[in-house]
Order: C-alpha cells, then sequence, then structure tokens
C-alpha cells in the first residue's frame, strides 16, 4: 500500500509540473466544444483596408472593401453558404455529402455529385476550430485570447491566401464565452493592405438542419 500511496503522489506532482497554462487549456477545450458541436452559425468577414500613402492631387480612393459569408454547418457532411461572387452576384451554395447544389438565374441547380465534397467542405469551415485546439502561446486578457495557431503556414495560407513570411503585424485571437469559442480574429498587413478575418460563431449546438434543395425549384431571393 505504502508503494501505491508514492506512485499516486509521484503522478499527481508530475502533473502539475507539465499540465499547460490555464489560458491554453481553456482555449484548447473551448475550441473543442465549438468544433464537437452537432452545427452552428458562422458568419465570415473579410476585408482589405488600403493603408499605403494617397499621392496629392489625386482622387479620394475606397479605403476598406468588406466581404460577408453566412454559413450554416451541419455535423457531419453538411453545409450552405452565402454571399457575393467576386463579381458582386450574391449566390448561395449548399453540400451534403457528394450532392451540390448552387443558385442560378433565380434557381436551384445540381452538380455532378462528387464523393466526398461535403467532408471537404467541413473541413474547410472547422480548420479554424481545428488549429485552435493546438494553441500555444497564449495570453489571455478577459474572455479575449491571443494565440499562435497550429499548422500557422496551413492555417494563414486557407484563411488569408499568402504564407505568413510575406505577412507582418500579424495577428491572432479568439473569444471564449459559457466555454465555447464564439470568434475567432485574424489580422495582418501585405503590402500598402491590412486584411482581416472576423469569424463569429452562433447558435452552436442549436443551429437549424441544412435542408437540400430540389434542383429546378426557385431560389432565395
Amino acid at each position: 500500500m505504502a508503494v501505491f500511496t508514492v506512485l499516486v503522489f509521484g503522478a499527481i506532482a508530475l502533473s502539475l509540473v507539465t499540465a499547460p497554462p490555464v489560458a491554453q487549456s481553456d482555449l484548447q477545450s473551448a475550441a473543442r466544444a465549438t468544433l464537437d458541436a452537432s452545427g452552428f452559425r458562422l458568419v465570415d468577414v473579410n476585408s482589405a483596408t488600403y493603408v499605403g500613402p494617397v499621392p496629392q492631387g489625386t482622387p479620394g480612393r475606397q479605403l476598406t472593401r468588406t466581404n460577408v459569408i453566412h454559413v450554416l454547418y451541419q455535423s457531419p457532411d453538411r453545409v450552405r453558404e452565402s454571399g457575393l461572387t467576386p463579381s458582386g452576384q450574391a449566390a448561395t451554395a449548399v453540400v451534403a455529402g457528394s450532392s451540390h447544389l448552387v443558385t442560378s438565374n433565380g434557381r436551384w441547380t445540381e452538380l455532378p455529385a462528387q464523393a466526398g465534397l461535403g467532408a471537404q467542405a467541413v473541413k474547410t469551415v472547422l480548420s479554424p476550430l481545428q488549429v485552435a485546439t493546438g494553441a500555444t502561446d497564449v495570453v489571455r486578457r478577459g474572455d479575449v485570447y491571443g494565440f499562435v495557431p497550429s499548422d500557422l503556414a496551413g492555417f494563414i495560407a486557407t484563411i488569408l491566401g499568402s504564407a505568413p513570411g510575406k505577412l507582418s503585424r500579424l495577428q491572432v485571437g479568439a473569444v471564449v464565452r459559457d466555454g465555447f469559442l464564439v470568434e475567432e480574429r485574424v489580422s495582418a498587413v501585405l503590402g500598402d493592405n491590412r486584411l482581416g478575418v472576423d469569424l463569429a460563431f452562433s447558435a452552436i449546438g442549436a443551429a437549424p438542419p441544412v435542408t437540400l434543395p430540389v434542383a429546378g425549384s426557385p431560389a432565395p431571393g
């Protein structure tokens, strides 16, 4: 019995030494809680702000350009996305398993089935949460956490479409409330532009299902 007691106390002492800091543990747990939810709503706000010099005598230019994408996610392989295309046209796409429908000319159009398409779409949607589960160098201020994501290069390539070495003033943060990661923010400067991505998660575990539209039926206006 004495030997057993010594081993138990030794394990406790070692766990205290090797346990991750509280802020890191809290952030990772919150990211896993959102990641493991049956579904959620996501608002993805992308922005680019010109911060370079403007020559004298030139007309004022649009300083900030913004695009917003609304996402509805349902585990395990359903995603609905709505937003503006690069040409400024409103569009909606729904992926469920291998099925893929998009809006076209006011109606739903079914594209050729593709095995694994839903799983790939979900992987992309969940990737910001996934890297937060392995967050390091976590600094907490209230409910805001600054951190370094796991697979930083892959994360920045997915979120900002660039490599970390080309960016300056790179910052990654998250907001945790009630045990869930509810917001993730990324900002950086690339050349004369400040890039920003704000991901807001809501209805975590309580989002409506992603329904598959009927091909040829009217699309949302």
